[in-house]
């Protein structure tokens, strides 16, 4: 179930999903109802199961 993630103003935050499906879905992460896109502050990561 999605939890909220607070952090402080200039430090980093993880967040975390495991997923099993086929075909992999895609998976978008919000900041204030706003999809989050890669960027210097932003940074996706897939790892395999």
């Amino acid at each position: 179930k999605p939890t909220d993630v607070n952090v402080n103003i200039g430090e980093p935050a993880k967040l975390q999903c495991q997923i099993s499906a086929s075909p992999a879905p895609t998976i978008v992460w919000l900041k204030d109802g706003q999809p989050l896109k890669p960027s210097d502050n932003v940074t996706p990561h897939t790892e395999p199961d």
